[in-house]
């Protein structure tokens, strides 16, 4: 289960990471990030995953990479005190809604503090290559410790760009 805000005085900026989805620093950001769902978020991995820009996730800890679509899931449970609906990672055949979809713009690890509620944003510049959508069923989102490939269920880039039609690319 992730945290929530109040839980602390330490200051936001001292959980970010250094890679994110957006090119130029100005994304059109959801104030206070979406509210995540970590029972629909993948299993965590039994070892260490290292993500393209280097961070080591630890190993049994679940993560959510910069670049995953966030989308409104219905059936996702609504944590107690909120009123918005709780969002979940989309995968291949999820319907993406404008307005209901977003994109996480720096990792976050379920342990984080704050992680119930990731910067997620909905426009401006960002890297197609970051992004977690595309062509096939599958995107590779690091290696673990022995080498091997870590996927995750992607959703058709077609999708995400009707859904988000503020984002623009810039070239990575």
């Amino acid at each position: 289960m992730g945290n929530s805000y109040g839980q602390d005085i330490t200051p936001l900026e001292t959980y970010f990471r250094g890679v994110q989805l957006t090119a130029d620093g100005f994304p059109k950001a959801k104030a206070g990030g979406v509210t995540v769902d970590w029972a629909t978020v993948p299993a965590a991995n039994a070892k260490a995953v290292t993500l393209p820009d280097g961070f080591v996730v630890p190993a049994g800890v679940k993560f959510i990479r910069y670049g995953t679509v966030l989308f409104k899931n219905a059936a996702a449970a609504v944590p107690a005190g909120t009123s918005a609906g709780a969002y979940s990672p989309a995968v291949l055949d999820t319907t993406l809604v404008k307005g209901e979809t977003y994109l996480v713009n720096e990792t976050v690890l379920e342990t984080d503090r704050y992680s119930n509620h990731p910067p997620s944003i909905d426009g401006g510049r960002i890297f197609k290559a970051r992004l977690a959508a595309g062509g096939g069923a599958t995107a590779v989102i690091g290696v673990d410790s022995d080498g091997a490939n870590v996927t995750v269920s992607q959703v058709a880039l077609a999708s995400v760009e009707a859904a988000l039609p503020n984002i623009s690319y810039a070239i990575d």
